[in-house]
């Protein structure tokens, strides 16, 4: 199978957001404590970094990104560019569990 330029573009544009989406998720992971963090939040961050390497890698499976994998990609890393700034002190409240009475419940 001949590689044409426009796949190469797309696969090399679909890496570096891969990379992107890759590093916040791994950030984000990295603030997340396991007894104050809601397990649902890691576990939403612990997939998409995971989908991040799988498409990241798809070329050298011989799986080529098209044009509407890389713009969905481009999609995940603006919204979770957009929540930077809840973020930037630590895992933001709505993230966070808190305990009561042996029961776990959101902190919001």
């Amino acid at each position: 199978m001949t590689i044409t330029l426009e796949q190469s573009l797309l696969a090399f544009l679909n890496l570096a957001l891969c990379a992107a989406l890759g590093w916040t998720c791994l950030c984000r992971l990295n603030l997340m404590e396991r007894s104050t963090t809601l397990p649902s939040f890691r576990a939403k961050y612990s997939v998409l970094i995971t989908a991040a390497v799988a498409s990241a890698l798809g070329p050298l499976a011989g799986i080529w990104p098209n044009l509407a994998q890389v713009l969905l990609t481009g999609a995940f890393v603006f919204v979770l560019a957009a929540g930077t700034s809840a973020w930037r002190d630590g895992v933001p409240g709505y993230a966070q569990q808190r305990h009561l009475r042996g029961r776990v419940w959101n902190q919001q």
